[in-house]
């Protein structure tokens, strides 16, 4: 079974190089126009015997790079306590370490909704209908009842995880349904469990605190509902590590806004006729709004 999925953009150099060159862009969170998506709260609930099992625990590991146990800042549960509250250094050092790990993963918003008003309107998508809505072909793999869908990339995958995987010969990101709720009690505590082994980035892990994460990747807050997403995601140590190539057969549409420029619809046409040996197999489409419905027009193209 396949299912079409959309990309909407503004039309800019960046999005020309993309379909030039035939990769998806994958986002890191803080490039995000959703300051709270991908993040995972704090709490710091924890008994006594937690905290100083923790203290325990960093000195330990503290030891094993050379600090001094003696000289550990937080050797008792009453400073524990103080520095995890609001201006406390704990608490800053912790939430930096979140974000640091946060900004590994990157991700890849779609949705199967061409038909979205909010969406063609957006300023950071399409503008007011000046932007395009790219059609990607996606494969449901074994079970026609499964909730996420398989896009075909090119190269391995043995950089990127947990999201990506092998298929016969083949390789595909994972698209997962993103849930809309507003939620925010999916926090990491990190007296819950021993933070060297760092269940903020190993997600394969059934910890506490790594099923929250994992929750907090797929959900967002009522108010983005409109968007009906899915999204991709991998982790990669590697910042600029953004590019995820993909073979040009799995793009089945472009659809101009009504208000693009000739200019644009002219340079989009042309990038795929110059790099695309299925153009011929590609649809094209003009999208206008007429009161509150999306009429979309298939584009004679020569």
């Amino acid at each position: 079974m396949s299912k079409i999925f959309y990309k909407f953009k503004n039309i800019n150099e960046y999005t020309i190089d993309s379909i030039k060159n035939k990769y998806f862009y994958f986002s890191t969170p803080q490039q995000l126009n959703d300051p709270v998506d991908c993040r995972t709260p704090f709490c710091y609930d924890a008994t006594n015997l937690e905290i100083l099992e923790w203290i325990k625990h960093a000195k330990k590991m503290g030891r094993l790079i050379g600090e001094n146990p003696s000289t550990f800042p937080f050797d008792t549960v009453d400073k524990v306590k103080k520095s995890i509250a609001s201006t406390g250094i704990l608490k800053r050092i912790f939430e930096n370490a979140e974000n640091n790990s946060a900004n590994k993963f990157h991700l890849l918003s779609l949705t199967d909704d061409f038909n979205n008003a909010k969406m063609w309107n957006h300023p950071d998508y399409c503008n007011n209908f000046s932007g395009i809505c790219i059609g990607y072909l996606s494969e449901q793999v074994q079970q026609p009842d499964f909730d996420s869908y398989f896009i075909k990339v090119k190269g391995t995958v043995s950089t990127r995880t947990p999201y990506f995987l092998k298929y016969n010969s083949d390789y595909y990101f994972v698209l997962k349904k993103v849930e809309y709720d507003n939620d925010r009690l999916h926090c990491y505590n990190p007296f819950k469990e021993q933070y060297d082994k760092n269940y903020m980035l190993n997600l394969n892990s059934e910890s506490f605190n790594s099923q929250n994460i994992k929750y907090n990747l797929f959900h967002k807050t009522n108010n983005w509902k409109y968007e009906n997403e899915y999204r991709g995601f991998y982790y990669c140590i590697e910042d600029d590590d953004s590019k995820v190539y993909y073979d040009e057969n799995i793009i089945e549409s472009i659809s101009f806004g009504s208000n693009a420029s000739k200019p644009d619809i002219n340079t989009i046409i042309n990038c795929i006729k110059m790099n695309y040996n299925n153009f011929n197999k590609i649809k094209f489409y003009t999208v206008v709004q007429i009161d509150n419905t999306i009429i979309r027009t298939e584009m004679k193209i020569t």
